[in-house]
């Protein structure tokens, strides 16, 4: 029943994002306008990314206590950089294209600042109990998962309210630094 109600108001959802993104240009001209400087720092993002994915993968010995958790970050880093390279080709100009990738974005963006916090509950965790350290372990993705959801919400309810012309770079600024900071001042 529960999911039958959440399956209809997503497709509500759906249904009124493609009649109010028909006037969102001013996120349009903005992303023409820096699409180089996007490209640039994605790209170092995205080389950066890879570059400590090898290194975790290649050298056993970096892989010590927190490790996992900032894999798991650098993971989601690496698909925000990637998002952040297919919103700026530009050849891209399908505004539910767009909207979908600044959700991608704005999702793993708060996955990987999850994961990041995390790193200081687990070695809290360590230190009170070294020799179970391991127990709260399952919880930490249900935490992260629990984010990403409050994140859908917000960016639905900012879908809903704010008119179109400024849908997406509110999202942006609510995904990529509200909620971050409300997930640091609840984790950290």
């Amino acid at each position: 029943m529960l999911l039958r109600q959440l399956g209809a108001s997503l497709a509500v959802l759906a249904v009124g994002a493609n009649a109010a993104l028909s006037e969102n240009t001013e996120f349009q001209q903005l992303l023409r306008e820096k699409r180089d400087e996007l490209f640039t720092w994605s790209l170092t993002s995205l080389i950066c990314s890879v570059v400590l994915c090898f290194m975790y993968f290649r050298f056993q010995i970096l892989r010590r206590t927190p490790d996992w958790l900032i894999l798991r970050s650098t993971l989601c880093d690496l698909a925000v950089s990637v998002c952040f390279l297919f919103l700026c080709q530009p050849n891209i100009d399908n505004e539910v294209l767009q909207l979908f990738l600044v959700r991608v974005i704005v999702i793993f963006d708060v996955s990987a600042h999850s994961c990041r916090c995390f790193v200081y509950m687990y070695l809290l965790s360590i230190y009170r109990n070294p020799f179970q350290p391991e127990r709260h372990r399952h919880l930490y993705h249900v935490w992260t998962l629990g984010w990403a959801i409050v994140t859908l919400v917000v960016d639905s309810v900012v879908e809903n309210v704010c008119t179109p012309s400024h849908q997406m770079e509110l999202m942006l600024a609510i995904g990529l630094f509200i909620i971050p900071f409300a997930v640091f001042c609840v984790i950290g």
